[in-house]
């Protein structure tokens, strides 16, 4: 008789189950360096978060580059590379002006994000890629790509580097020298190790 009591409790629980959303299974990393370690405020990486989200069969790979100052008006990159095995791989975009680029070029057109995948030897075959997505939210660059290109659920990220950078974009017609400042930028990394869910 007393299991019977429990009967409507348990119905009660059962339903409540599946009335509710699903909640996604992620794993997050998250790692500092130094403000001010770079002079270019804009391009100053202080903070990264990559994390790794499953939500009802889907899953993403998620990377946001906190800097000391919103983003700046340069042609800045930034990339989020890290390896599985033997295989590299990079998240990355592009901005100007403070936000994604996506604009012709010479008659390209750049595309302002991408996920890729390389033999971390070279000696494998050429550089494959995916869609990603980004945003900008004042100082924080956002970069987003489903799982493509072998990463799957269980596999380990290692070897997770960060790089913010500027290169000139200018040309120059006249007479005599000219200084050219050489690419800039910062960069974070960490031992750390993230888990794909």
């Amino acid at each position: 008789m007393s299991r019977l009591r429990w009967l409507p409790i348990l119905s009660v629980l059962a339903a409540l189950s599946l009335a509710l959303p699903a909640r996604a299974d992620s794993s997050a990393l998250t790692f500092a360096d130094p403000i001010g370690d770079w002079q270019v405020a804009s391009q100053d990486v202080v903070t990264v978060t990559l994390r790794s989200v499953s939500d009802r069969g889907t899953h993403v790979l998620a990377a946001d580059i906190t800097l000391a100052a919103p983003v700046g008006p340069a042609y800045t990159t930034y990339a989020v590379s890290f390896r599985i095995g033997q295989t590299c791989y990079a998240l990355a975009t592009i901005t100007v002006n403070g936000k994604p680029a996506q604009q012709p070029a010479g008659g390209v057109t750049t595309i302002p994000s991408s996920f890729s995948a390389a033999s971390c030897t070279y000696s494998g075959p050429t550089t494959t890629s995916a869609p990603a997505t980004s945003a900008v939210q004042n100082s924080t660059v956002q970069i987003r790509a489903p799982y493509a290109l072998g990463l799957r659920r269980g596999a380990r990220v290692s070897d997770i580097n960060v790089a913010v950078g500027t290169q000139p974009m200018e040309m120059y017609v006249g007479v005599g020298p000219k200084n050219v400042a050489p690419a800039t930028g910062d960069f974070a990394a960490t031992p750390a190790t993230l888990p794909l869910r």
